[in-house]
Formats: structure tokens, C-alpha cells, sequence
């Protein structure tokens, strides 16, 4: 079978562009035939050329002839495109975020069923997209428990901590999961893009701590190789450790946001790697390695791609035609008007910043991979924008403090050394 996957980014290792990476190779070991489509690309993208799956970033440069029989669609966007350049082909569109934008589902006529990681997802596919839940699969995440294997012995007691997430920084609840590792005298490490700290393959990491705090994929990954797991990001903790009765129910909600239910706090966090227990940690792990591989994973989601053919082929294959692809075309387009607009005047006031350095740097063709660094480095600066604003706040009221000094104290304090 022919399978063209589609993906927000292939660059950094994260989370669904891992759960792609190893879909698409697994796919490809059963004798499938695999495309991967980003249009941007990078670490990830080049490790599956590596293994000899193709990857493209424009639709154009997939073989003439070559038509999908099967679109895993990851991200509504990329999705939609491939919707648009193959529309007789079925999809399976994937929803692997609980509030992203980037994770919206695609509704393109051809979407015959909708796949989601957890049971988070299916509730935003049924409240805000109003998708049936008859339409919908659960496919839960898996790993690969040879790249993850189980620790030999399990600590008594926490010697060392490790912060494994993307969003956590030392200006976020990282400094408070350091507070509380300071006062319970633990080592504590970090990895991951928030840090600066990308890293391909953890496993090492993860064997080399006792406890791991952590979500999603990472959370699962933690749990197999016998660490014990607090689920926390950015939103807040768990309320519990990941232990063997909650371990399942945490699994179908993907160690993820409905979770984190408590704010950060340092006692909170003390809590957590007080609770710790190595015979729980490693009954989890045993749970983990059972029901958490890669290949079930992937078993399931060849149960679910024959389940989409066999829909496609028995009656929606015929519904699909010029007149409903116009329809669901303007509409999409449409409501991503003010988006588009806003993304290309950010854009196009960046360009015209980095061309007060360097007058000629856009009057050249500009290609996908410069793009892609361009957008970091916009998303970046954005991203910065509320911290420099809060930073510019606090000179600011600094300024009229020392001011008002200045005021009390005349014009002799302003000059006083």
C-alpha cells in the first residue's frame, strides 16, 4: 500500500514528528510504500532519508504516477494540502493535541475517518469539530522497547532527577522543579529545545535518573526503562505519581494536559520525589513494556487503515466530487484568511528588518530550508516578546523609583557618588 504522511515539521525531534518517524518505519518494514510531506524539514526529516524513506517538501516533488492509496494525515494544514493534490485518495486524519491549533482536524471531503492518541483528543474532535464519535479510532502511543530498555537495578531513594520536555525553561516551573531538588539534596538535569538541550536518542538519560518528570511520549518512554514519573509541563503537575492502578487510565489520556490538574510548587514537587517507591516504579515498567510497544501500536493502525479502505471503497468514494471540494475549499480558505494575512505581514516585517543589514538577502529566490529558519527565527522573537515586555516594565518602574528618589533627596542626591 502506498502511504503519504503529512506533518506540521520534520525538523527537531518532538512528538508527533517522532510518532511519524517511527510510523513511517515500521510502515515501510511491512512493505509498504512510504512518502513522508513537510514543508519544514530538518533532523528528522534526514533521519528518514537515512533509512530510505523518501520525504518532500513540496507535493510537487512526489514521482508522477506515484498517488496515494492512503493519506496519514498529521495537522490540518499539511493535511489539507495533500486533500487537495490527491482527492482520490482516503485519508485518515490524526489528531495528536488537545489544544493546538496546528493539531485542528482536517474535514476535506475525502477524510473518511479520524484517528486520535488519546481520549483528550476525541473529546475536542466531538465538542469543537462535532465529529461522530462512530468516526473516530484510538490509537495510543508506543515505543520502541529496544532503543528503551529496563534498568537493571531501581534506587531506594531519588539520587538524581531528570526534566524531559521541550517547553520546560529556567524561567518556567523548571526552576521550581530545581527548588524543590536543591532542598531534597537531588541532582537535577534537564533536556530538551527549552534548555537547549535536543536530544535524539535519551534513553541514557532516562536510565541514568531515578525519577523523571515528563509528558506524553517522553512520560511513556520514562515509565519502560523503570523510572518513576511525574507527569507536569507547563500547565501544572499530576496529582499523583504514575503508579500501577493509575497507569492505564493516564495512558489513555496521554500523560498529557488533563492531567495537570495542580499548580507548581516546590512542596508539591518535594511531595512527588518523596513518594517515590521501587517496587511500584518497576511494576509500572513491567505495564509499560506489556502493553506500550511500538509494534502493537502499529498493529492497530493497520486495523484502522483497512477500516478507512473499506469505507472509502463501500459508499464514500462516490460522494466525493467536484461541487463538495469547491465547497469545503472556499470555506477553509476563508476562515484562514486573517491567519495567512497576519503570518505574511509578520513576515514580511521581519524581511524588512534583516534587510536594513543586508539590502540584497531577499531579492534572491528564497528556498523551503531558508524558510524554515526564517520561521524560527520569527517564532523565537515572538515567543520573547512577553518576557521582554515584562522586562521593559520592570527598568521602567526602576527608572521612576530612582527618580523619586532623586525628587526627595534635590538635585544634589542625582549627582551624589
Amino acid at each position: 500500500m502506498r502511504i503519504l504522511f503529512t506533518n506540521n515539521t520534520l525538523d527537531h525531534p518532538a512528538g508527533t514528528e517522532l510518532s511519524l518517524r517511527d510510523a513511517a518505519v515500521r510502515m515501510s518494514e511491512r512493505d509498504h510504500d512510504v512518502i513522508g510531506y513537510s514543508r519544514q524539514q530538518g533532523e528528522v526529516a534526514d533521519s528518514l532519508r537515512q533509512l530510505g524513506i523518501p520525504v518532500v517538501s513540496e507535493l510537487s516533488e512526489i514521482p508522477v504516477g506515484w498517488e496515494p492509496d492512503l493519506i496519514h494525515g498529521h495537522h490540518e494544514w499539511e493535511t489539507s494540502m495533500a486533500a487537495l493534490k490527491y482527492p482520490n485518495s482516503p485519508i485518515l486524519s490524526f489528531c495528536r493535541g488537545v489544544h493546538a491549533w496546528q493539531e485542528a482536524p482536517c474535514t476535506a471531503p475525502n477524510v473518511v475517518r479520524y484517528a486520535v492518541v488519546d481520549l483528550g483528543c476525541r473529546d475536542r474532535l466531538i465538542r469543537n469539530f462535532h465529529i461522530p464519535d462512530t468516526e473516530i479510532d484510538l490509537v495510543l502511543n508506543g515505543i520502541n522497547l529496544g532503543q528503551f530498555p529496563e534498568r537493571e537495578k531501581y534506587a531506594k531513594k531519588v539520587k538524581r532527577v531528570l526534566v524531559f520536555s521541550n517547553y520546560a525553561k529556567e524561567d518556567n516551573y523548571l526552576a521550581v522543579i530545581r527548588e524543590a531538588c536543591e532542598a531534597e539534596s537531588v541532582e537535577c538535569e534537564a533536556i530538551g529545545a527549552g534548555v537547549r538541550r535536543t536530544i535524539s536518542d535519551p534513553s541514557d538519560y532516562l536510565l541514568d535518573a531515578d525519577l523523571v518528570f515528563a509528558k506524553g511520549k517522553a512520560a511513556l518512554e520514562a515509565c519502560a526503562t523503570g523510572c518513576t514519573v511525574v507527569v507536569c509541563d507547563e500547565p501544572g503537575l499530576a496529582p499523583n505519581l504514575v503508579r500501577p492502578d493509575n497507569f492505564q487510565k493516564y495512558r489513555e489520556l496521554s500523560f498529557g494536559y488533563p492531567i495537570m490538574t495542580e499548580p507548581h510548587d516546590v512542596e508539591a514537587y518535594r511531595a512527588r520525589i518523596n513518594g517515590h517507591h521501587p517496587g511500584r516504579a518497576e511494576e509500572v515498567c513491567q505495564l509499560a513494556r506489556e502493553t506500550g510497544s511500538i509494534e502493537a501500536t502499529i498493529d492497530r493502525l493497520e486495523e484502522v487503515y483497512a477500516r478507512t479502505l473499506h469505507n472509502w471503497d463501500h459508499g464514500l468514494r462516490e460522494l466525493v466530487d467536484l461541487e463538495s471540494f469547491a465547497t469545503w475549499a472556499a470555506a477553509y480558505f476563508e476562515k484562514k484568511t486573517t491567519a495567512c494575512k497576519l503570518g505574511r505581514e509578520c513576515q514580511e516585517i521581519w524581511r524588512a528588518m534583516e534587510n536594513e543589514s543586508d539590502p540584497g538577502r531577499h531579492a534572491r529566490p528564497i528556498s523551503s530550508a531558508d524558510e524554515t529558519i526564517e520561521s524560527h527565527r520569527i517564532m523565537d522573537t515572538l515567543r520573547k516578546a512577553p518576557k521582554l515586555k515584562e522586562e521593559l516594565k520592570a527598568q521602567k518602574k526602576e527608572i521612576r523609583k530612582r527618580d523619586k528618589e532623586g525628587d526627595k533627596k534635590g538635585s544634589r542626591g542625582l549627582f551624589r557618588r
